[in-house]
């Protein structure tokens, strides 16, 4: 199946420099993948629907079609018991993933334990740490922290075997995320330092690891570093269309020169980042 083929191009392009031209390819066959799914649920087809669900779990967050994406990969899920196991496990990674963005976290917690548990009986290691690396990031949001980082830790060593920097640079972020959850910001400081560095010229990682440091400076009291992290970040944000990445961007320039006392500029950074995040359709921002 030739839109299945596209999806597996998708899994490793989306997550190289050149990921900009697979999302313009992915958002023109958008309609077509969703056709593609249909097709191999009703043939039925449980590798394709398998590999489908695998391809473009990535593509779903990195578009932020999170809801759509949930539904997307949870269809081919369940179309896919005669799939390869590392396909599904996978696919739980990505499950569990879509639902931490949700804020659905019980749901996510779920999926993620039921893939690890699924890895445990089969010999596939990057799927393995794939799974570990959402489940951490799940526990980032719900604790407990120390859960959170010990994850993204096992997940790091096994990208890291696997020669896999998109895959370490992932899990330095999230257990960078934990450890600042915890209060551990020395942990936090050096496990960010490493995300951001193996990310390099990567925006879909570097961008919220950039936010990322903004935020331990902040807390470390640097507000010089944390505007020139979060300048950067935001930055990068627009250049790549994150319109929420750089919402927050402006709300934290904002608070800096809040507390700065340079009102007018605060007041300025403030309407400008809800005006993102209104355009954006987030109203957490």
């Amino acid at each position: 199946m030739p839109f299945a083929t596209l999806a597996e191009g998708a899994r490793t392009g989306l997550r190289a420099l050149e990921w900009q031209a697979w999302m313009k390819r992915l958002e023109l066959d958008h309609d077509n993948l969703w056709a593609a799914l249909t097709y191999a649920r009703e043939a039925p087809h449980p590798l394709a629907a398998a590999r489908l669900g695998g391809g473009l779990g990535w593509y779903f967050g990195t578009a932020e079609r999170v809801s759509e994406g949930r539904a997307f990969v949870e269809a081919a899920l369940a179309s896919a018991d005669e799939a390869p196991l590392p396909l599904r496990v996978e696919m739980l990674a990505y499950i569990c993933y879509l639902a931490t963005e949700e804020d659905d976290l019980e749901a996510a917690i779920e999926a993620g334990e039921r893939g690890l548990a699924l890895a445990a009986t089969s010999d596939a290691p990057w799927q393995t740490a794939m799974v570990r690396l959402a489940l951490a990031f799940a526990y980032d949001c719900a604790g407990p922290y120390e859960r959170a980082v010990a994850l993204a830790e096992e997940a790091r060593r096994g990208f890291d075997e696997l020669g896999d920097s998109w895959g370490a640079a992932s899990s330095a972020v999230t257990g960078a995320l934990g450890a600042l959850r915890g209060e551990d910001i020395s942990t936090a400081t050096a496990l960010i330092a490493e995300g951001v560095r193996l990310h390099g010229d990567y925006d879909v990682g570097a961008i919220p690891a950039t936010l990322l440091e903004a935020l331990l400076a902040e807390r470390r009291g640097d507000a010089e570093a944390a505007a020139d992290a979060y300048r950067r970040a935001l930055g990068r944000s627009e250049r790549a269309g994150f319109t929420e990445h750089a919402s927050f961007a402006l709300s934290g320039l904002g608070s800096i020169a809040f507390a700065d006392g340079n009102l007018g500029e605060a007041e300025a950074r403030y309407r400008r980042a809800v005006a993102v995040a209104e355009a954006a359709s987030a109203p957490w921002l």
